[in-house]
C-alpha cells in the first residue's frame, strides 16, 4: 500500500511542478544529510527525509545541466533538464554502489552512475592501472574513455546531453593524463616529471575559464587539480602567493583557498606557508583561529617526531661506544 502511494506521489509530481527529486532511502538514521550541489560546490538546497526516508523537494527551478547529488560524505554527479521529475533510490551510506533512477531523466543519469561505476571498478586495481609505463598509461585511459562512449551511444540519449557530455569527457581524458604524475607519488611513492606529451596538451587549454568552470564537472576537477599542483611546485609563501593571485575565477580561487586549510595538515614540509596563504585571503576570525589551531598542531607533531628521531639516534650511537 505504501508503494502504491508512494508512486502516486511521483505521478501527481510531474503533472504539477516542472523539476523535482523524489526518492526512498534504505537503511537511514536520524543523522542522514542529503543535498544538492553545484558542481562549483555550492549547496542549492538540503533535503530533508521523513521517518520513513523518503524525500521530496519542490519546484528547483534550476538550469539544466551536471549537478551534485549527496548523501553525508558521498556524492554523484546527475544531470537536470526542465521538466525532470527524477526518482531516487538508494541505501544510506552506500549511494554510489545502490543508487536507481526512475522517471524522468533516468536514461542519461543511469549512463552517468554506469560510468562512475565503471571507473570506479577499473582504477580500483592502482597495479593495473596506473603501475606501468607512460605509454601503457595511455592506452589503458583510451581504452577507459572507448568504454565511456560505448556507454553513452548504448542508449538514445537527448542531444543536448550527449554534446554536453562529449565536452566533458574531452576534458576528463586530460584529467586521467593529468592524473598520470600524481598517482605516481601516491600509489608506488615515486616522483616524476610529468610527461612531455602530456604537458603539450594542457598548455592548449585555458583552465581559468568561469563559464566552463560551473558548467563541466570535468573542466573543473581538471582546473583545480591544475592550480593546485602549480601552487604546490613553487617554493616559498611569496612564489606560491604570485601563482595563487592569477587566478581570475572566483569559485576556484575560493576551492583553492579552502584546499590550503587542509593543505596545513596533509602536507606539513609546507605548513607555514599555507597558512600564509590562507591569512592574508580570509577575513573570518573565526577560520583563521582554526587554521592557526591546525598549524600548531602540525608543529607539535613535527617537534615529537623530531624528539623521537633524536632519541633513536642517540641510543644508536651509545651502542657503539
Amino acid at each position: 500500500m505504501k508503494k502504491v502511494l508512494f508512486l502516486i506521489i511521483v505521478m501527481m509530481s510531474s503533472s504539477l511542478v516542472s523539476q523535482q527529486l523524489i526518492g526512498k532511502v534504505q537503511h537511514f538514521s536520524s543523522t542522514s544529510e542529503l543535498s544538492i550541489v553545484e558542481i562549483s560546490e555550492r549547496v542549492i538546497k538540503e533535503i530533508k527525509l521523513d521517518n520513513e526516508g523518503t524525500f521530496s523537494t519542490e519546484n528547483l527551478k534550476l538550469s539544466e545541466g551536471y549537478y551534485l547529488f549527496r548523501s553525508g560524505n558521498e556524492s554523484i554527479t546527475i544531470y537536470l533538464k526542465q521538466n525532470d521529475v527524477l526518482v531516487i533510490n538508494f541505501d544510506a551510506g552506500e549511494l554510489v554502489n545502490t543508487v536507481a533512477f526512475s522517471g524522468e531523466g533516468t536514461k542519461r543519469n543511469t549512463y552517468l552512475i554506469s560510468k562512475r561505476r565503471y571507473s570506479d571498478k577499473l582504477k580500483e586495481k592502482t597495479d593495473i592501472f596506473y603501475g606501468v609505463d607512460v605509454v601503457q598509461y595511455k592506452k589503458n585511459v583510451m581504452s577507459l574513455h572507448k568504454r565511456y562512449k560505448e556507454l553513452l551511444t548504448k542508449e538514445k540519449l537527448d542531444k543536448d546531453f550527449v554534446d554536453h557530455e562529449i565536452t566533458n569527457l574531452k576534458y576528463d581524458y586530460l584529467l586521467d593524463l593529468f592524473n598520470y604524475k600524481n598517482s605516481q607519488k601516491v600509489y608506488f611513492g615515486k616522483e616524476i616529471k610529468m610527461p612531455s606529451e602530456f604537458l603539450a596538451l594542457f598548455e592548449k587549454i585555458n583552465l581559468d575559464n568561469e563559464k566552463l568552470y560551473t558548467i563541466f564537472p570535468a573542466y573543473k576537477n581538471l582546473a583545480s587539480l591544475k592550480w593546485k599542483l602549480d601552487i604546490e611546485n613553487n617554493e616559498g609563501f611569496v612564489k606560491m602567493d604570485q601563482v595563487f593571485s592569477k587566478v581570475k575565477t572566483k569559485p576556484l580561487s575560493l576551492e583553492l583557498l579552502f584546499s590550503f586549510y587542509y593543505a596545513i595538515t596533509e602536507k606539513p614540509e609546507k605548513a607555514e606557508d599555507y597558512y600564509a596563504l590562507f591569512r592574508k585571503y580570509v577575513t573570518s576570525p573565526n577560520f583563521i583561529r582554526r587554521a592557526k589551531n591546525q598549524l600548531n598542531s602540525v608543529k607539535a607533531m613535527q617537534k615529537e617526531k623530531n624528539h623521537r628521531v633524536l632519541i633513536t639516534r642517540i641510543q644508536k650511537d651509545s651502542k657503539l661506544l
